[in-house]
């Protein structure tokens, strides 16, 4: 499987559409970053267009980036995406923009591929271009019509539910490829007692204690309710939370006092997270029932990061956390329970939270195969 890329064609180029802030510490610009990084590493040539709106925070680092960044217009650097037109006018313009661009930089004898993750910038497109759509939240409306379907080449959906709400004939251009993570094989993990060390120096935690570890953000759709519920209900386990806005969601949550096994850092690069995470006995995943998107419509990520650490995973029993199952490792809690969350993290404390998953299992959630699935795709066609 590493070597998949010698059995690819090398006549596609890469445009890579993201009308966001670039670069951003936000999952979304990250993602973008990383799907032209590996992209590149295998050979293609890729470029990033991106709406020359006011950069937020430096991006992540690529000592070997091979990828190139270009900026066009938008309706201004600092416009708010919280008005809904405005915004759909900025994604129309920046897609106006950068088709132009596109059809004067296209190279003879090369597929073009346009990749993107907003529905606006794409279907203004040239379709003699490759249009590939990639679904990360729930279906567009926009959808509904035909003759804008009849436009993308190929739709990736990130989860069964969103590959579903296709027709049978959509269905045939498209591919279910679950968001991936940089994974690690057997041969190159670190050893489980160094992992621990690292991650108990790192949060200041003690080391007599079974550490619990929540990795992400602390919004409504995370459900920060049950997270602090569940720190109070076991104080004999270390809890390690590792994200941004910790602080406020113990204000919003009335928590005047940081309970004592609870020990918090702020976010950390994605190479950080991920061998921290080797550390814990116990990865923990959160979801609010109560959000579609989380519930349904969303490729869990932090999940998927989780799988790599290969220790038991404890997440709610939703429908886009439910289809991983059957899973090494994976355990489901009733979403709304916190006391069907703490029986379950008391079970598995008592035996072994190492999980031997192998090579494979683990490949089939890498950058590497979703890039080759994306692009024998392309090749098909």
């Amino acid at each position: 499987m590493r070597e998949f890329s010698q059995s690819l064609s090398k006549k596609i180029d890469f445009k890579i559409l993201y009308d966001g802030r670039y670069p951003s510490e936000k999952a979304a610009a990250l993602f973008v970053s990383e799907q032209a990084f590996h992209l590149s590493k295998y050979g293609y040539e890729v470029e990033i267009i991106t709406s020359n709106r006011k950069m937020s925070q430096e991006n992540q680092k690529y000592s070997d980036k091979k990828f190139s960044v270009s900026k066009h217009k938008a309706i201004g650097p600092t416009f708010s995406p919280s008005n809904k037109t405005i915004l759909i006018l900025n994604q129309i313009m920046f897609g106006l923009h950068s088709r132009k661009y596109i059809y004067k930089s296209a190279k003879k004898k090369q597929k073009t591929a346009i990749i993107c993750n907003n529905i606006f910038p794409l279907i203004v497109q040239n379709k003699n271009n490759f249009l590939v759509f990639e679904i990360h939240d729930n279906m567009p409306k926009l959808l509904k019509f035909n003759f804008l379907k009849k436009r993308i080449s190929l739709f990736i959906c990130t989860n069964s539910f969103k590959l579903n709400e296709l027709n049978s004939n959509d269905q045939k251009k498209s591919l279910l490829l679950r968001n991936p993570t940089s994974v690690t094989f057997n041969a190159d993990l670190e050893d489980p007692a160094k992992s621990r060390k690292n991650l108990i120096s790192f949060f200041k935690a003690p080391d007599s204690s079974k550490i619990i570890l929540y990795t992400g953000s602390f919004g409504p759709e995370k459900n920060p309710k049950l997270l602090f519920e569940i720190v109070n209900l076991l104080p004999e386990f270390s809890f390690c939370f590792l994200g941004p806005g910790i602080p406020q969601a113990m204000s919003e949550q009335s928590i005047q006092k940081k309970p004592i096994n609870l020990f918090f850092r702020d976010s950390v690069d994605i190479c950080t997270a991920k061998r921290l995470q080797k550390g814990a006995d116990i990865l923990l995943l959160t979801e609010n029932q109560e959000n579609t998107i989380s519930a349904l419509y969303t490729s869990p990520m932090k999940l998927i990061e989780y799988i790599d650490a290969r220790k038991a995973i404890v997440a709610p029993d939703l429908p886009a956390i439910s289809e991983f199952l059957p899973l090494l490792g994976l355990h489901l809690y009733k979403s709304d329970s916190v006391h069907d969350l703490k029986n379950l993290i008391i079970g598995l404390s008592a035996g072994e939270t190492r999980i031997l998953r192998s090579d494979q299992e683990i490949e089939n959630f890498s950058w590497e195969f979703r890039i080759s699935q994306l692009v024998r795709k392309i090749d098909d066609k």
